[in-house]
């Protein structure tokens, strides 16, 4: 939850595993890139995420997970700010999440800070307009009983709109994968 809070809390990183795990990595290492490995939150095979198989957790009704897209771009564009590089690393052809795909064998590049900022600039000057709008929420976002909120209209609304944000700028993730690999060399 530190991690959660610090980045804004939970109700904006979004209540599930992938997501948790996602932000107190950012929050707690040092790592220049993080891959996501059997990650992607798709449920329709045998073999389905990290821990095998079971119920599609993400996909409950919980106000927090209303577009995983949507936080998956979020801890993307976090962990930007943090001077990290998260990538999908999963051979799945689906995903929920957005980040970057790079084969895990290839995970092993350093960028640096000014690596990552020159190639998702535009994107981060977005995320960091719409944090500033997650500011203004009319709840208490620190809450970690977020589910205690009562589901009023404005709230809902509030979060979609954010969630509509975020999504607005997914674009701008495979645009600054491009530039990155301009910068870095090609990556596999």
């Amino acid at each position: 939850m530190p991690a959660m809070n610090a980045a804004g809390g939970i109700i904006f990183c979004g209540a599930t595993m992938a997501f948790a795990a996602g932000y107190w990595a950012v929050h707690r290492r040092t790592s220049r890139v993080i891959a996501f490995f059997a990650s992607d939150m798709i449920y329709d095979g045998a073999s389905t995420h990290f821990y095998g198989t079971g119920s599609p957790d993400p996909l409950r009704d919980d106000v927090s997970l209303c577009s995983l897209e949507a936080k998956s771009v979020r801890l993307f564009a976090w962990a930007l700010t943090r001077g990290t590089l998260l990538v999908n690393s999963s051979k799945a052809s689906t995903s929920r999440l957005i980040f970057p795909r790079l084969l895990l064998e290839a995970a092993k590049i350093r960028p640096s800070r000014s690596q990552l900022v020159c190639a998702w600039k535009p994107l981060l000057n977005e995320a960091a307009s719409i944090r500033i709008s997650e500011v203004a929420a009319p709840f208490n976002a620190l809450r970690e009983d977020y589910w205690l909120l009562p589901d009023t209209s404005e709230k809902t609304a509030f979060l979609e709109g954010i969630d509509r944000a975020w999504l607005a700028i997914i674009p701008l993730v495979e645009e600054g994968w491009d530039r990155f690999k301009n910068l870095v060399g090609n990556c596999p």
